[in-house]
């Protein structure tokens, strides 16, 4: 079969269209040993960025995924008001009279 003057509408017919599905690796550790510790900040970062990319790729289906991206969004700032706070308690410290 030659496709020299084929267009887009010559196949629409025969071509299936699937819902987009998005496979995520699977990790190369049993996730229900992870300990606080196995979650660095590079890591979630990271998952927010990529769950943002899958609900920005899904549409108004996207909105399933939402959860998932809040859980994030409020684990990275309760970690960064972690950092803060003990950056303060430190300076607070340092600077009070040693009895």
């Amino acid at each position: 079969m030659i496709l020299d003057n084929w267009g887009p509408n010559d196949f629409k017919d025969k071509v299936a269209v699937r819902p987009l599905r998005v496979q995520m690796p699977t990790p190369h550790f049993n996730t229900a040993s992870l300990t606080h510790a196995d979650i660095t900040d590079d890591r979630l970062r990271d998952a927010y960025r990529k769950m943002a990319e899958i609900i920005s790729l899904q549409g108004d289906r996207g909105e399933a995924y939402l959860p998932i991206f809040a859980r994030l969004h409020k684990e990275i700032q309760f970690r960064e008001s972690n950092k803060s706070l003990l950056a303060l308690a430190k300076e607070v410290a340092s600077k009070s009279p040693t009895p």
